[in-house]
């Protein structure tokens, strides 16, 4: 039932301990530096095991059928994980890998039956086929990008009900996108940040209706088509610095989304929630890409936006108050149609930006729109900006800053600043 092993030994056999299935129990020295394929195999009583920190490897099947295992430490002194290491140990519900590891062979977890998390850290360069084939209670697994590539033939053998999963290295590919997707039921907080992907695929997650919560990888260049399309429960989103462009219906019907914050645009302070030029490098935002995201309450599109698409924010229901860029170019068709608690806007591009008579479908034409102050000629001659009640931007400071507190109005370098009460403001409002 109990064993301890001597200081004397240095490694345990192959097959040491197989079959016994009465040993409880079990001390190993901190001489032991390695255990053989299949040492514990089919000791469906022991329960738990420390393996000291001097054990550099742990053999084929080592603790393979430990059926009463629950719990195991792995030293940081480990490098490898054989191939079968704990398959069929349906006692264990988590584990933790060190960083000292570098290999997990084949199968190594399989038919863990119990197993709900595992952490794999990203030294592991190398990965054996079908690691946790038959983990059916696998909710949490953060891990290398190479975790997750499985080919599509062996996705029916793995979970599908992530709950939590994170990517601490290397570019995920297609195939390791499809396998996400298929917890579209379950998945709640996928956190992609660490992953070096510059792209992902196309519908990547599109229809994870429990997603709340999503880390983009952090050199994100292109989201593509519905990348994250029908994700009903996504509160936020925070869109890369890297971004170039957001393509059509990449968040389309993303209905609780309620802030979009693009990194790179200074954060607004101020009333008119205008961000200016900074790091983002943003151009375009496809056709569709926000539609019916109807939570969106405040929005500033970055310095470098040129161009907007066909009903880009069509529908967002609950939008109150937006900034355009100085960059803007042009609007789609329908762009922010139905937008009709919109109140205020604002538009730093000096040139009236290409608009369509359905751009603004029922938006209130009285509402507010605050631009530069030698374009305001420009916008009334328009002849759909001219809708509007079109007011310089100037107008918007007089607005934001309370009229019984002196302030002081400068040029510095052709901008407007306002100083009030020792704080400064710019054109828009926006403390400085």
């Amino acid at each position: 039932t109990s064993i301890t092993i001597p200081n004397s030994v240095t490694s345990i056999g192959d097959a040491a301990f197989s079959y016994c299935s009465g040993l409880t129990s079990i001390t190993i020295p901190n001489s032991v530096t390695s255990i053989g394929d299949a040492a514990f195999s089919f000791c469906s009583g022991l329960t738990s095991i420390t393996i000291p920190n001097s054990v550099t490897s742990i053999g084929n099947s080592a603790f393979s059928s430990c059926s009463g295992l629950t719990f195991i430490t792995i030293p940081n002194s480990v490098t490898s994980i054989g191939d079968y290491a704990f398959s069929y140990s349906s006692g264990l519900t988590s584990i933790t890998i060190p960083n000292s590891v570098t290999s997990i062979g084949d199968y190594a977890f399989r038919d863990c039956s119990s197993l709900t998390s595992i952490t794999i850290p990203n030294s592991v360069t190398s990965i054996g086929r079908v690691v946790f084939y038959a983990c059916s209670s696998l909710t949490s697994v953060t891990a290398p990008a190479v975790f997750f590539d499985f080919e599509e033939e062996s996705w029916i053998y793995q979970t599908k009900s992530l709950t939590y999963a994170k990517v601490n290295a290397g570019e995920l590919t297609a195939n390791a996108f499809g396998f996400i997707n298929r917890s579209y039921k379950t998945l709640k907080v996928l956190n992609l940040a660490a992953a070096t992907n510059t792209t992902i695929a196309d519908e990547a997650f599109k229809g994870c209706y429990n997603l709340d919560s999503l880390y983009l990888p952090a050199q994100l260049e292109y989201i593509p088509y519905m990348a994250v399309a029908e994700c009903k429960l996504l509160r936020t989103i925070t869109i890369p610095a890297t971004v170039e462009e957001i393509d059509n219906s990449a968040f389309e019907n993303c209905r609780s989304l309620k802030s979009v914050i693009f990194e790179g645009a200074a954060v607004p302070k101020g009333a008119a929630s205008y961000a200016s030029a900074s790091g983002s490098s943003l151009w375009r935002i496809g056709s569709w890409a926000f539609y019916n995201c109807h939570q969106l309450q405040q929005l500033t599109i970055p310095e470098g936006v040129t161009e907007l698409g066909d009903a880009a924010f069509y529908g967002c229901t609950y939008l109150e108050e937006m900034s355009l860029p100085s960059t803007i170019q042009s609007i789609g068709d329908n762009g922010f149609a139905l937008c009709a608690k919109l109140e205020i806007m604002y538009v730093k591009a000096p040139v009236p930006p290409t608009i369509q008579a359905k751009t603004f479908l029922d938006v209130n034409r009285k509402i507010p729109v605050y631009v530069p102050d030698g374009a305001v000629d420009a916008y009334k001659d328009d002849p759909y900006w001219s809708e509007f009640k079109i007011l310089s931007e100037e107008n918007a400071v007089e607005n934001v800053i309370n009229p019984t507190s002196f302030a002081q109005k400068i040029l510095c370098d052709g901008h407007l600043i306002i100083i009030r009460d020792g704080v400064e403001y710019n054109a828009m409002g926006m403390e400085l």
